[in-house]
Order: C-alpha cells, then structure tokens, then sequence
C-alpha cells in the first residue's frame, strides 16, 4: 500500500459499482451547506483470490454552513446484521472550521432493530460529550486522552474536500475509539466510469495505529467517491437507501 505505484487490492472490484451512478455536481463551496449519501459495502475476498461483498449499510452526511468558525455535522448511519436486525445511529456533531474540521462536541442516539418486528426496537440510547485541551469528555464514560487535533472519522468527508496537504491527526472513529497518530496524505490518481463518462479521482491514503490503510478517492469536485477502509467500503450514491432511527 506504501507503494506509490499500487492500487489497493479490492479498488477495481468496487469502481465498477460507481459505473452505473450518477458523478456529483460542482462543489457547493468551501464552508458551505452539503449533503451525500453512501452504500456501506462489506468486502472480503474468495478462496481463489475474487473479491465479492455487499451493501450491508448506509450512511447520510449533513453538514451546515460554516457559521462563526464551527459547523454542524448531521450524521446518519446504519449497518445491517445477518437476518432483520440492524444497528441504527443518528448523530450531531459541531466542529471547529479549522482546516482539519476538530471536533468540539457531540450527541448521538443509538438503536437496535428488526424490520421484521418494528415492535421490538430496542429504545433509543443516548450518549454525547465535548473536547478541549487535549481531553475527551464523554456522558456516560471516563475522559480520555487524544492529542489534538482530535477528527471525527465522519468529519473526514468534508475534511477531504479541502484538503491540500498532509494532515496528522487523532481519529475518533465513530464516536467510540481514540486513534491517535493518524496520517492522510496524497496517494495517486485513478480513473473509474459514471454512467459512460471517464472520471479521474484524486487518491489520499489514511494509515496510523488502530486501521488498515484507508484509501480515499476524490471527485474533481472534492466530493469522497469511494473510501476503501479495509473489509468495509463505501461509495458514494445519492439513492443509497437509509434506515433511520425511530421514536
């Protein structure tokens, strides 16, 4: 994956989903509002070496206008488990505009569910908490330490579309686990199809303790296309189907 040259393994495996979606329009602008949808994938290889996987979530991004230094990040993610049942979580995140879109402070909301018995959802659990000085505070949960700056894995979805230099960083992936000594910088360029059209993506590879290298390709417009992170996946799609937390 250090290879300058290299693709990662399962990258043509899953460009050949974009083929039939639509390419995003220009680029609202940088502290903008914007909104995209993702397919979850989960991907894993065969015995003989084929990739395969499948849509097994979805995850729906808000963020609102940069409004004195900080935005709003409306989150929305579900991820299907063998049978009816999936996990269903609604998040909102305020972060600094800063460049690397630092995180300041959060509340989510977290479900268990059956489509095949809605009557037996597990209520809705809630959790949030801050970050300033170096220190995560979290209700319910000890502090944590994480360096700064300390990024939502979300948040790297805007945090990309303005990105011009390597950044390092502390993650915090989906609000549960401190990854420090993160790193994103530029990998190479790749072309994939949308709906018959050639579309050159610009690559950044993320790798630090706590992941497997994620790579992150980029529409010309700055929009994340596809995010290789990996036995997970996901691709951009502004149909890609929503499970959403329930009363």
């Amino acid at each position: 994956m250090d290879d300058p040259l290299s693709m990662p393994p399962a990258f043509a495996y899953m460009a050949r989903r974009l083929a039939s979606l639509p390419a995003p329009e220009a680029s609202p602008g940088l502290g903008a509002a914007w909104e995209a949808r993702y397919e979850v994938h989960s991907v894993h290889r065969e015995p003989l070496g084929a990739w395969t996987g499948g849509v097994c979530g979805g995850l729906r991004l808000r963020r609102g206008a940069t409004a004195a230094g900080r935005f709003g990040l409306d989150v929305g993610l579900w991820l299907g488990f063998p049978g009816p049942q999936s996990d269903r979580i609604s998040a909102q995140l305020t972060c600094k505009d800063d460049g690397a879109g630092s995180l300041l402070r959060w509340r989510r909301h977290s479900q268990l569910a059956s489509r095949s018995a809605p009557s037996l959802n597990v209520p809705v659990r809630d959790d949030g908490g801050g970050y300033s000085s170096g220190r995560l505070v979290r209700k319910p949960g000890p502090p944590l330490a994480a360096p700064p700056p300390l990024v939502p894995g979300w948040a790297l979805f805007d945090t990309l579309r303005r990105l011009n230099s390597p950044l390092s960083f502390t993650m915090l992936e989906e609000l549960d686990a401190v990854r420090p000594g993160q790193t994103l910088r530029p990998y190479r360029d790749a072309e994939v199809t949308m709906r018959g059209r050639a579309v050159r993506l610009r690559g950044w590879l993320q790798t630090g303790p706590g992941i497997l290298p994620t790579t992150w390709w980029l529409h010309e417009s700055g929009v994340p296309l596809l995010v290789l992170a990996g036995l997970r996946a996901y691709v951009y799609n502004p149909s890609a189907a929503m499970q959403e937390v329930t009363p």
